[in-house]
């Protein structure tokens, strides 16, 4: 199968701009597979998967260089940017059982499994979003993501860890201008009849990614900052 074939499949990560009416600040929303098996091809596809694994992604936004996949131990430049982070979490659906609540590292793990175990060279562990934020009203960051990734994601049975990373130089100037790490299951995580397998709620074909950025500008717009507040729900 061609990386063209699985392009067509995983839906072809496409970076959107966003311009904000009042400020005219550019927004963007990427979002890449992270599969095992899928290997690009420069002569068809514009970006790579991300890292290979789950467990990988979510030690990269983490900056945990502590974990170990497949592959071998994390990088230490992880744990050396982990001045970058601002905030960081993993959010679950409210009925999540206690074992996901204990283990986030876990359902990582086990979307890795039973992606590898698939003969399909698309097959995907989770997937890798990064959504630009406003450099204005910094203390509003953290909700602004919960609240999205709440609506969008975590509301429809999604696993999610995410991080904020940014970092300002004493000058002002953005060193690591503001952005949101999501690692989003791709797979049911709940050890169900359905466990490992590919689900189809959110993020699992270019139509679904296309309104989940489509929803991100409006989101932006809806909750323009202003003075460190956002308007209310």
């Amino acid at each position: 199968m061609t990386a063209k074939t699985c392009l067509a499949r995983l839906g072809r990560p496409v970076v959107v701009e966003v311009k904000s009416k009042s400020k005219q600040r550019r927004d963007q929303v990427n979002i890449r597979p992270i599969s095992i098996k899928w290997r690009s091809d420069n002569g068809l596809v514009t970006r790579k998967p991300a890292y290979r694994t789950a467990i990988a992604n979510v030690a990269y936004v983490w900056r945990d260089s502590q974990q170990i996949d497949q592959f071998g131990k994390m990088p230490l430049a992880f744990e050396a940017r982990r001045f970058e982070i601002v905030h960081a979490g993993m959010m679950l659906p409210k009925s999540a059982p206690l074992w996901a609540c204990r283990e986030p590292y876990s359902i990582w793990r086990e979307a890795d499994y039973h992606s590898s175990q698939e003969a399909d060279p698309c097959a995907l562990s989770a997937w890798h979003v990064v959504l630009s934020l406003p450099t204005e009203a910094r203390d509003g960051w953290k909700a602004l993501v919960e609240r999205f990734v709440g609506d969008q994601l975590v509301g429809r049975g999604a696993a999610v860890a995410w991080a904020i990373h940014a970092c300002q130089g004493e000058d002002g100037d953005w060193l690591v201008h503001p952005h949101a790490h999501l690692i989003v299951s791709a797979r049911t995580w709940r050890r169900t009849s359905d466990w490992g397998k590919r689900q189809t709620h959110w993020l699992g074909n270019r139509a679904q990614q296309a309104r989940f950025k489509s929803r991100w500008q409006d989101w932006l717009a809806y909750h323009e900052p202003s003075d460190k507040q956002y308007k209310s729900e």
